[in-house]
């Protein structure tokens, strides 16, 4: 899959209501038939070894909620612990 289609893969996995960020994540790396294993979402189990990757996927968040196609709750670039929701 091609990168210009990270953020239309990912509001495919959004919904209506409030989701952590890291689970969104997750949904589209599987859909796209990606891994990351990055600490950044996973704690202590993750290698810590993939955070750049995750940062694309983090930016491309970042700019659906700048263009007003997602709320957020937190900071997104924490995927553990921000939230989003597709935009109501």
């Amino acid at each position: 899959m091609q990168e210009d289609e990270l953020p239309s893969d990912l509001l495919s996995n959004c919904a209506d209501h409030w989701q952590k960020v890291a689970m969104v994540i997750v949904r589209t790396t599987k859909k796209r038939g990606e891994t990351i294993r990055s600490s950044l979402l996973f704690g202590p189990l993750g290698t810590g070894d993939e955070d750049v990757r995750l940062e694309s996927y983090v930016a491309a968040i970042q700019s659906l909620i700048d263009n007003q196609r997602l709320d957020v709750q937190g900071d997104p670039a924490n995927p553990r612990f921000g939230e989003i929701r597709l935009r109501s």
